[in-house]
Protein backbone atom coordinates (compact mmCIF):
# COMPACT_ATOMS: atom_id res chain seq x y z
CA UNK A 1 0.00 0.00 0.00
CA UNK A 2 2.66 2.27 0.51
CA UNK A 3 4.35 1.73 -2.18
CA UNK A 4 1.10 2.81 -4.39
CA UNK A 5 0.95 5.92 -2.25
CA UNK A 6 4.13 7.10 -2.73
CA UNK A 7 4.04 6.10 -6.81
CA UNK A 8 0.70 8.28 -7.14
CA UNK A 9 2.36 11.26 -5.10
CA UNK A 10 5.15 10.91 -7.51
CA UNK A 11 3.38 11.08 -10.65
CA UNK A 12 1.03 13.55 -9.33
CA UNK A 13 3.99 15.98 -8.87
CA UNK A 14 5.37 14.99 -12.33
CA UNK A 15 2.45 15.50 -13.61
CA UNK A 16 1.61 18.99 -12.46
CA UNK A 17 4.73 20.02 -13.03
CA UNK A 18 5.07 19.20 -16.85
CA UNK A 19 1.35 20.39 -17.20
CA UNK A 20 2.43 24.13 -15.75
CA UNK A 21 5.59 24.02 -18.13
CA UNK A 22 3.42 22.94 -21.09
CA UNK A 23 1.39 26.01 -20.58
CA UNK A 24 4.18 28.59 -19.77
CA UNK A 25 6.10 26.88 -22.98
CA UNK A 26 2.71 27.62 -25.34
CA UNK A 27 2.25 31.12 -23.65
CA UNK A 28 5.74 32.36 -24.04
CA UNK A 29 6.13 30.65 -28.08
CA UNK A 30 2.62 31.67 -29.08
CA UNK A 31 2.53 35.00 -27.24
CA UNK A 32 5.50 35.74 -28.72
CA UNK A 33 4.23 35.29 -32.44
CA UNK A 34 1.33 37.42 -32.05
CA UNK A 35 3.94 40.23 -31.05
CA UNK A 36 6.00 39.45 -33.83
CA UNK A 37 2.78 39.99 -36.24
CA UNK A 38 2.83 36.41 -37.01
CA UNK A 39 -0.76 34.97 -37.59
CA UNK A 40 -1.72 32.21 -34.85
CA UNK A 41 -1.71 29.20 -36.64
CA UNK A 42 -5.31 27.40 -37.05
CA UNK A 43 -5.11 24.05 -36.68
CA UNK A 44 -7.62 21.79 -39.07
CA UNK A 45 -9.34 19.10 -37.29
CA UNK A 46 -11.66 16.24 -38.67
CA UNK A 47 -14.11 15.80 -36.08
CA UNK A 48 -14.14 19.53 -34.88
CA UNK A 49 -15.27 20.55 -38.65
CA UNK A 50 -17.96 17.72 -38.30
CA UNK A 51 -19.05 17.78 -34.83
CA UNK A 52 -21.14 20.41 -33.24
CA UNK A 53 -19.37 22.66 -31.36
CA UNK A 54 -19.87 22.83 -27.08
CA UNK A 55 -17.14 24.57 -26.06
CA UNK A 56 -18.25 27.30 -24.73
CA UNK A 57 -20.98 25.96 -22.59
CA UNK A 58 -19.60 26.40 -19.52
CA UNK A 59 -20.43 22.37 -18.81
CA UNK A 60 -18.13 20.98 -20.78
CA UNK A 61 -15.10 20.81 -18.01
CA UNK A 62 -18.10 19.30 -15.73
CA UNK A 63 -19.63 16.81 -17.89
CA UNK A 64 -16.29 15.57 -19.15
CA UNK A 65 -14.53 15.12 -16.33
CA UNK A 66 -17.88 13.37 -14.23
CA UNK A 67 -18.17 10.79 -17.35
CA UNK A 68 -14.54 10.60 -16.84
CA UNK A 69 -14.82 9.74 -13.31
CA UNK A 70 -17.82 7.62 -12.78
CA UNK A 71 -17.17 5.79 -15.58
CA UNK A 72 -13.95 4.86 -14.53
CA UNK A 73 -14.40 4.19 -10.76
CA UNK A 74 -17.80 3.07 -10.39
CA UNK A 75 -17.20 -0.33 -11.88
CA UNK A 76 -14.30 -0.64 -9.58
CA UNK A 77 -15.96 -0.01 -6.61
CA UNK A 78 -19.30 -1.93 -7.15
CA UNK A 79 -17.19 -5.04 -8.42
CA UNK A 80 -14.84 -4.86 -5.09
CA UNK A 81 -11.92 -6.29 -7.21
CA UNK A 82 -8.81 -5.07 -6.02
CA UNK A 83 -6.43 -6.77 -8.61
CA UNK A 84 -8.14 -5.14 -10.87
CA UNK A 85 -7.66 -2.09 -9.59
CA UNK A 86 -4.26 -2.27 -8.58
CA UNK A 87 -3.62 -3.45 -12.10
CA UNK A 88 -5.65 -0.64 -13.44
CA UNK A 89 -3.50 1.91 -11.10
CA UNK A 90 -0.07 0.51 -12.47
CA UNK A 91 -0.88 0.79 -15.89
CA UNK A 92 -2.38 3.76 -15.23
CA UNK A 93 0.92 5.65 -13.86
CA UNK A 94 2.61 3.94 -16.88
CA UNK A 95 0.15 6.06 -19.21
CA UNK A 96 0.28 9.42 -17.25
CA UNK A 97 4.22 9.39 -17.24
CA UNK A 98 4.20 8.73 -21.37
CA UNK A 99 1.69 11.99 -21.40
CA UNK A 100 3.93 13.74 -19.07
CA UNK A 101 7.22 13.44 -21.78
CA UNK A 102 4.47 13.79 -25.00
CA UNK A 103 2.68 17.30 -23.71
CA UNK A 104 6.42 19.11 -23.64
CA UNK A 105 7.42 17.86 -27.11
CA UNK A 106 4.42 19.27 -29.22
CA UNK A 107 2.71 22.29 -27.92
CA UNK A 108 -0.95 22.68 -29.82
CA UNK A 109 -2.05 26.22 -30.17
CA UNK A 110 -4.72 26.83 -27.72
CA UNK A 111 -8.51 26.46 -28.67
CA UNK A 112 -11.30 29.15 -28.28
CA UNK A 113 -12.83 27.27 -25.24
CA UNK A 114 -13.39 29.97 -22.23
CA UNK A 115 -15.44 27.88 -20.00
CA UNK A 116 -15.57 28.87 -16.20
CA UNK A 117 -12.89 27.04 -15.03
CA UNK A 118 -10.50 26.03 -18.46
CA UNK A 119 -9.63 29.74 -19.98
CA UNK A 120 -8.75 28.16 -23.38
CA UNK A 121 -5.47 25.73 -22.49
CA UNK A 122 -2.56 24.82 -24.67
CA UNK A 123 -3.38 21.53 -26.06
CA UNK A 124 -1.58 18.60 -24.98
CA UNK A 125 -0.91 15.39 -27.08
CA UNK A 126 -2.46 12.75 -25.93
CA UNK A 127 -5.82 12.95 -24.22
CA UNK A 128 -5.58 11.63 -20.82
CA UNK A 129 -8.94 11.99 -19.90
CA UNK A 130 -9.72 9.34 -23.02
CA UNK A 131 -6.75 7.49 -21.87
CA UNK A 132 -8.09 7.06 -18.33
CA UNK A 133 -11.66 5.47 -19.23
CA UNK A 134 -10.50 3.73 -22.37
CA UNK A 135 -7.50 1.88 -20.28
CA UNK A 136 -10.35 1.43 -17.73
CA UNK A 137 -12.71 -0.49 -20.02
CA UNK A 138 -9.53 -3.08 -20.95
CA UNK A 139 -9.05 -3.96 -17.69
CA UNK A 140 -13.06 -4.02 -17.24
CA UNK A 141 -13.13 -6.48 -20.08
CA UNK A 142 -9.70 -8.31 -18.81
CA UNK A 143 -10.97 -8.92 -15.32
CA UNK A 144 -14.73 -9.86 -16.38
CA UNK A 145 -16.13 -7.12 -14.19
CA UNK A 146 -17.93 -5.70 -17.63
CA UNK A 147 -17.80 -8.11 -20.54
CA UNK A 148 -20.59 -6.49 -22.71
CA UNK A 149 -18.05 -5.38 -25.13
CA UNK A 150 -20.44 -2.78 -27.36
CA UNK A 151 -21.32 -1.49 -24.29
CA UNK A 152 -17.51 -0.53 -23.51
CA UNK A 153 -17.30 0.31 -27.25
CA UNK A 154 -20.25 2.67 -26.65
CA UNK A 155 -18.22 4.26 -23.79
CA UNK A 156 -15.54 5.14 -25.66
CA UNK A 157 -17.31 6.91 -28.28
CA UNK A 158 -19.26 8.49 -25.88
CA UNK A 159 -16.43 9.45 -24.21
CA UNK A 160 -14.63 10.96 -27.57
CA UNK A 161 -17.48 12.52 -28.37
CA UNK A 162 -17.12 14.86 -25.70
CA UNK A 163 -13.88 15.76 -26.14
CA UNK A 164 -13.96 16.50 -29.43
CA UNK A 165 -17.05 18.45 -29.19
CA UNK A 166 -16.26 20.29 -26.05
CA UNK A 167 -13.01 21.04 -28.04
CA UNK A 168 -11.25 19.83 -25.37
CA UNK A 169 -8.49 18.08 -27.30
CA UNK A 170 -7.93 17.41 -31.08
CA UNK A 171 -8.40 14.05 -32.75
CA UNK A 172 -4.95 13.32 -33.01
CA UNK A 173 -5.29 13.14 -29.85
CA UNK A 174 -7.51 10.61 -29.04
CA UNK A 175 -5.96 8.22 -31.67
CA UNK A 176 -2.14 8.69 -30.05
CA UNK A 177 -4.27 8.13 -26.46
CA UNK A 178 -5.79 5.05 -28.05
CA UNK A 179 -2.04 4.13 -29.47
CA UNK A 180 -0.22 5.02 -26.27
CA UNK A 181 -3.04 2.84 -23.72
CA UNK A 182 -2.99 0.05 -25.87
CA UNK A 183 0.87 -0.30 -25.73
CA UNK A 184 0.78 -0.07 -21.84
CA UNK A 185 -1.88 -2.49 -21.97
CA UNK A 186 -0.65 -5.35 -23.98
CA UNK A 187 2.87 -5.00 -22.91
CA UNK A 188 0.97 -5.25 -18.98
CA UNK A 189 3.31 -1.76 -18.15
CA UNK A 190 2.50 -1.05 -14.61
CA UNK A 191 4.45 0.95 -12.08
CA UNK A 192 3.13 -0.91 -9.45
CA UNK A 193 4.78 -4.69 -9.85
Amino acid sequence: MQKIIISILVVACIFYLTNKTCQTSGKVFYTQRINDGKTKPKVYDLAHKYLPNYANTNLDFYVKDLYVLLGTLLPFIFAGNSTAFKAYLGMYIVVILLRCITINATILPKTKTDTLIDKGSYDKIFSGHFATLFLATLVFYQFKIITNVPLLVLANFINAYIILSTRSHYTVDIIVSIMATLLVFTNKLSALN
